[in-house]
């Protein structure tokens, strides 16, 4: 009796481990049915066991043409590499990518499963779609050369800004003019530059500034026409509170003063009556005022618009030296 006994529990217990062996299969096919990722069940010879549902979706190859055929002859018809033999011919792990004639592709990771001997049996291929990965790494290149064109356009429209900034010419006159340019730049001189209405005379000016020491000083320009002359010398040297009817509380400070270390650009100072600044200058007013700033601010453009006389003028008034 006990030994009936003893051989119906050792039932019940193999009853118990085969439930919960096909408890545990069921669980594993449920994985390998349901995984998002392919799988390609082969043996030691690169015959196809058994295959997924994502197999067949992300090759698309139809299960007839696959399970129980090896992978040499299917790598031969698909003209494409065999993760599955290169396993079985190196019994080491390998990744491929492989591409359809569609444009679709997918990786390919191949294992060996061998035995307690050590025998080659299994190898088992994990397949994972790669389309969408590629769509996203095509849209990063695409945004990374976009990039790059965007960097090349602000590079250009520098360029275009600088070639703005810089006076465009192909005479050799010019070229010579551009020359003196840079040569009387670096000095602290004051310059006259003559030359007829519309010529450029502003463009030198203004290029002489910037490759000047100043350059990252000030520079203003004076429209000397459309000032009046009795207000010319209060915009050019300020004054102090109550120096004349109207004049602010706390005074003002001249362009010169405003433009210390920088240059200042007297146009059309042609049309402009310099008497009534040189008998200031006679009384030593202007001279102060040039005392003054001789060390800082100058005038370091003087522009005449047509009439060469001017630079004898400003030279008998002592202003041009």
């Amino acid at each position: 009796m006990k030994s009936h006994r003893d051989l119906l529990d050792k039932i019940k217990e193999l009853e118990a481990v085969i439930k919960k062996q096909g408890e545990d299969l069921e669980l594993l096919e449920a994985a390998f049915n349901l995984s998002e990722v392919g799988f390609t069940l082969s043996d030691a010879n690169g015959v196809v066991i058994k295959i997924n549902p994502s197999q067949i979706r992300i090759t698309g190859h139809d299960p007839e043409n696959t399970l129980g055929r090896s992978m040499a002859d299917i790598e031969v018809e698909n003209f494409n590499q065999s993760a599955t033999m290169q396993v079985v011919h190196t019994k080491k792990p390998v990744t491929i990518e492989q591409t359809l004639p569609s444009g679709k592709s997918y990786l390919v990771y191949g294992q060996p499963y061998f035995d307690r001997e050590g025998a080659l049996r299994y190898v088992v291929c994990n397949l994972v779609d790669n389309t969408r990965h590629n769509y996203t790494r095509q849209e990063l290149e695409a945004a990374r050369n976009s990039n790059i064109q965007l960097e090349k356009t602000v590079h250009r429209l520098q360029e275009i800004v600088n070639t703005q900034n810089t006076p465009i010419y192909c005479s050799k006159k010019m070229q010579a003019l551009i020359g003196i340019c840079d040569k009387v730049a670096p000095f602290n001189s004051t310059i006259l530059i003559l030359g007829q209405s519309g010529a450029g005379k502003e463009v030198i000016a203004d290029y002489i500034h910037r490759k000047s020491s100043r350059a990252g000083k000030p520079f203003i320009k004076i429209n000397c026409a459309a000032i009046p002359e009795t207000l010319l010398e209060s915009e050019l040297f300020g004054y102090d509170a109550g120096a004349f009817t109207g004049a602010r509380s706390g005074g003002k400070k001249g362009i010169l003063e405003i433009t210390d270390g920088g240059t200042v650009l007297l146009d059309e100072v042609s049309n402009v009556s310099l008497k009534a600044l040189v008998a200031r200058y006679e009384k030593g007013l202007i001279s102060k005022y040039w005392e003054k700033y001789k060390s800082a601010s100058k005038i370091a453009e003087v522009l005449d618009t047509t009439q060469p006389t001017v630079s004898r003028k400003l030279r008998a008034y002592g202003i041009l030296k």
